[in-house]
Order: structure tokens, then C-alpha cells, then sequence
């Protein structure tokens, strides 16, 4: 994933994995070209509109490296998101 990122050459690259948890929508991990992130703010909300997709879902939690992320959407694709 390392590579893929430093090739991209991006500010963050995410890579979403099935999650550990059934109930969460998705395990993400963040890469800039030269480190993984635990956590970045950017990369957590595109990840989530992504993620989310057409879904009629309104909430959905995403596994980071140090949080969980709860995305909550008022019938937008856009996330307002909580932490903890």
C-alpha cells in the first residue's frame, strides 16, 4: 500500500478493507508517499461519500487506525462525522 501511495504520488491515498466489525461500514487506512496515517480528517470524508455510495443509509461508522469514525448524512451524500 506504501508503494501504491509514494507512485500516486498523492497528499493521502485511503485503501478500505472489509471491517472488523459487521456492524461498521469499512476498515480504512490512510498513506501519504511517505507514512501511514492513524487518522486524517480529508481522506475519513471521502472515503465515507465513497463508501456510502447510493445507499439509503444515513449513518455509517468507518475503523481507523486510532478512532471509529461516525459519518451521519441528512439525506446528502455529504458526512458531517463524529470521532471516538
Amino acid at each position: 500500500m506504501q508503494q501504491i501511495a509514494c507512485e500516486l504520488n498523492l497528499s493521502e491515498t485511503t485503501f478500505v478493507f472489509p471491517p472488523a466489525d459487521p456492524k461498521h461500514a469499512a476498515s480504512v487506512r490512510i498513506f501519504t508517499p511517505r507514512s501511514e496515517l492513524q487518522f486524517a480528517g480529508h481522506p475519513t470524508l471521502g472515503t465515507a461519500y465513497v463508501v456510502r455510495g447510493d445507499s439509503e443509509a444515513d449513518r455509517l461508522v468507518l475503523e481507523e487506525g486510532i478512532v471509529r469514525c461516525r459519518c451521519a448524512s441528512r439525506s446528502a451524500p455529504t458526512a458531517p462525522c463524529s470521532f471516538g
